[in-house]
């Protein structure tokens, strides 16, 4: 039945004009190795890899050794709450996006109908907006939230330590905020297009206090 109605979908999509479908999942699924069957079995190309995935509690997160380290932003640099952004700050950032600066998966206003502005983190640099952290309400966790998109501009990659400031500091403002009550749990994805430091981090201060991956 899954692979007819698969069928029927891939017909539809033709007669409308579509040369080519694909699809995301999550091996956080229990049924994933299923729908993955059901891919192979319509003749779809193996999956690849594209995003590393994993479940914390907020207050583990917190009680990582990286969390304790007294951090400040680099001269000319600024934290600031994700609501503080400024008009002409978000007609820039959209702007980047549509011209290809800015990978349209790691916008900062992707999914921007759940998201939590008061737990987003931004950096400025004199003035401009060069790294953020924005988190919304997961849509399909309901007891966690969603770190939906971490990204630095990359001449600022190396040596900055940007990533992991926004990081922490929204990491922060989710366990002060009231939300935590129905929401402890985090959600976090890191894409595999990101830099190999940003990857690296990861794996070795955030991955470890993680109950699910």
């Amino acid at each position: 039945m899954a692979g007819q109605l698969l069928r029927a979908l891939e017909n539809e999509a033709v007669q409308h004009g579509c040369n080519e479908l694909g699809t995301n999942f999550t091996t956080l699924l229990p049924a994933w190795q299923i729908f993955e069957r059901l891919l192979a079995g319509c003749q779809w190309f193996a999956p690849e890899p594209g995003m590393l995935l994993s479940k914390a509690k907020v207050v583990d997160i917190l009680r990582a050794p990286w969390m304790n380290v007294q951090r400040t932003p680099p001269p000319g640099c600024s934290l600031f709450p994700w609501m503080e952004l400024r008009p002409s700050e978000r007609a820039q950032l959209e702007g980047d996006v549509a011209a290809g600066k800015i990978p349209r998966g790691l916008s900062p206003f992707a999914d921007e109908k759940h998201g939590e502005p008061t737990i987003s983190t931004g950096i400025r640099q004199e003035g401009e907006v060069v790294a953020w952290m924005t988190v919304i309400r997961s849509p399909f966790e309901p007891k966690a939230l969603c770190y939906r998109s971490a990204f630095v501009q990359p001449q600022l990659r190396t040596g900055n330590a940007l990533g992991p400031l926004a990081m922490e500091s929204a990491f922060r403002r989710h366990a002060a905020s009231p939300i935590a009550k129905d929401r402890p749990e985090t959600v976090a994805g890191f894409s595999l297009q990101n830099s190999n430091s940003m990857i690296n981090f990861y794996r070795k201060w955030v991955e470890p206090y993680c109950f699910c991956t």
